[in-house]
């Protein structure tokens, strides 16, 4: 059985970057390691440090739209290309092959899932230019 909890912590005053915090449920701890900033990531950190981006929602900038095949689009943030899964297509506008976006999505572990990053809102995707 999965139970999903949605919480918002304040990292205003966190001056590292890369962190770990506990969570105490009915007298039982889960820990989770977290990247503490609001800055863009890249690619290639998400993926060198998978077990602090999992779940977390994050800022891609400069991206490239490289394809499309359904749901799934590719891009690449210089660092690396990667998919990504938009569950609604829904979008305020039209996604082109070779334009730069920024996308703002929930990460998850390139090592388990072919598509990495998840974009589930009309608001985390961008067109920059």
């Amino acid at each position: 059985m999965w139970t999903e909890i949605c919480f918002y912590i304040n990292t205003s005053s966190v001056s590292e970057k890369f962190g770990e915090i506990e969570l105490t449920i009915e007298n039982q701890s889960y820990r989770k390691k977290l990247y503490f900033s609001s800055e863009p990531v890249t690619i290639k950190l998400l993926k060198d440090y998978p077990q602090f981006f999992e779940g977390c929602t994050v800022l891609l900038k400069n991206c490239l739209n490289t394809g499309q095949s359904g749901t799934v689009l590719t891009f690449n943030d210089s660092t690396d290309t990667f998919m990504v899964q938009i569950k609604n297509l829904n979008l305020p506008v039209t996604v082109k092959k070779g334009g730069l976006y920024s996308l703002y999505g929930i990460y998850r572990n390139a090592e388990t899932v072919a598509d990495p990053f998840r974009l589930f809102t009309q608001e985390g995707l961008i067109q920059e230019k």
